[in-house]
């Protein structure tokens, strides 16, 4: 539950609330990280995120990592 007084559209609005807004937001994540060889490594994460007035934001990462 977010309670903001000032410009949620400005600059310094936005960063403060992080892309969130006035109400109530949700937010969640998941990741999974798994080891394929000896050196090398797989990840991928999952965010979600929904705000009031607006539809459900999905955001998704891969990442394959070497370690050499």
């Amino acid at each position: 539950q977010i309670k903001y007084n000032g410009v949620e559209s400005s600059a310094i609005g936005y960063d403060m609330l992080e892309g969130l807004k006035n109400g109530e937001n949700f937010t969640w994540k998941m990741s999974w990280q798994r080891s394929l060889a000896q050196n090398l490594q797989l990840t991928l994460a999952y965010e979600g995120r929904k705000t009031p007035g607006t539809k459900v934001i999905h955001t998704g990462n891969v990442q394959v990592r070497a370690i050499f």
